[in-house]
């Protein structure tokens, strides 16, 4: 099985809760200085740092699919291991290294 992590649910701080599915493309759209890009980097922040509610984004709810032996069989056969002196091998690929 192919692992996912999706956000499921977003409220905002006008009280509004969004929900959204796994296979949903989401665009944020409006006039300049509405919260848009506010948005965006709490809901990064707070999937990074699971800190407090910010000032556009209230609560996010995060679900996901698969199990950690999917996830770590996907990343083996889908990046590059990297072998070093450390015993635990970095896999990379195209924007990221675990």
């Amino acid at each position: 099985m192919k692992p996912r992590v999706w956000i499921s649910e977003a409220t905002f701080s006008d009280g509004t809760t969004l929900t959204f599915g796994k296979d949903e493309i989401i665009v944020f759209v409006g006039p300049n200085n509405v919260g848009k890009s506010a948005a965006l980097k709490e809901l990064y922040r707070l999937l990074r740092h699971k800190t407090q509610a910010g000032k556009v984004i209230q609560t996010m709810q995060v679900d996901k699919e698969g199990s950690s032996e999917d996830c770590i069989e996907y990343i083996r056969t889908t990046s590059i291991a990297e072998i070093t002196t450390n015993p635990h091998p970095t896999y990379s690929g195209l924007g990221f290294s675990i």
